[in-house]
């Protein structure tokens, strides 16, 4: 519950900057927008999505990176992915941020399927 209560400062945070000039971070100067607008992230405990523009994403992820060290939060380096792509899978759902949608991957969609005729046997 703590650990839930210190990512809601972190999330509200990258959402809403209160900062007015980039001399708290390094890599501030990457990112004017940020520092208007923030991120749009999706966070989940300890899982994070950062979602960019394209042509800004690799700044966005370096700034992240920088701001989670601000915040004296570790990433793990395997764990983590900060190659930007379309497509992620993200909390067991796929999420594709080009046709703009949640999907259930093809590997859940057959479990599923499984699950349901088991269930349905014994009707």
């Amino acid at each position: 519950m703590l650990f839930t209560k210190l990512m809601r400062v972190v999330a509200n945070f990258l959402r809403r900057p209160r900062f007015a000039t980039g001399k708290l971070f390094r890599s501030a100067h990457l990112l004017p927008g940020f520092l208007r607008k923030g991120f749009h992230c999706l966070f989940y405990l300890d899982d994070i999505l950062v979602l960019a523009p394209p042509k800004t994403a690799k700044r966005y992820a370096l700034a992240f990176q920088e701001i989670m060290h601000c915040f004296g939060l570790t990433l793990h380096a395997t764990k983590s992915d900060f190659v930007p792509a379309r497509r992620r899978i993200h909390l067991g759902l796929e999420v594709d941020t080009h046709a703009r949608c949640f999907r259930v991957p093809a590997s859940k969609h057959i479990g599923l399927r499984t699950a349901a005729w088991e269930l349905a046997s014994y009707a």
